[in-house]
């Protein structure tokens, strides 16, 4: 959804309008904002109880390895944990699989 004009000038960063903002203030903005996400990202995934964050290299515990990297970490409708694995094995590469967090390690 773009972003008016008259919207933007409602926005400001340390009472300064996003309008007047140097470049290096800008990227300081982005960089505040960026780590700021990462965090609660964090936070969230702590409070979900669960070891996996996206990005981590992960493998199935038992039986067919599925290597590859944990792409989504959700809680389904009924309060349990789930992993995705997206497998980087060339010939499935990009197919998904989704776990319950106790049938992976991290690799």
């Amino acid at each position: 959804m773009p972003v008016t004009e008259a919207e933007l000038d409602k926005v400001s960063l340390n009472g300064k309008p996003l309008t007047l903002l140097t470049r290096e203030e800008a990227l300081e903005g982005l960089y505040y904002a960026h780590f700021r996400i990462r965090q609660l990202y964090f936070e969230r995934a702590e409070a979900r109880n669960t070891e996996f964050l996206i990005g981590d290299r992960v493998e199935k515990s038992r039986g067919y390895k599925w290597p590859g990297r944990v792409v989504s970490v959700f809680r389904t409708l009924s309060g349990a944990d789930r992993v995705v694995v997206e497998c980087d094995v060339p010939e499935v590469e990009g197919a998904l699989h989704i776990y319950v967090p106790e049938q992976l390690k991290r690799t």
